[in-house]
């Protein structure tokens, strides 16, 4: 097993075609699952077991909503 730091309070999530999003109450947003066709946000098309904050130009945002 591989250590992970657990996410801290989830305020909203949505799952779809493999792959789910999870938003944090700080406004983070961490995504996992298949990552076809970049679809995770994390700059690859590989799967990730795990939740993984989404780098990029969304750091220092804070975000409300998904969908």
């Amino acid at each position: 097993f591989e250590p992970t730091k657990a996410i801290k309070k989830i305020s909203s999530s949505k799952g779809s075609d493999g792959h789910t999003l999870a938003l944090t109450v700080d406004g983070e947003l961490f995504s996992w699952g298949d990552g076809d066709y970049g679809k995770l946000g994390l700059g690859g098309n590989h799967t990730q077991k795990f939740p993984k904050l989404i780098q990029g130009p969304l750091i220092g945002k804070v975000i409300k909503s998904m969908s």
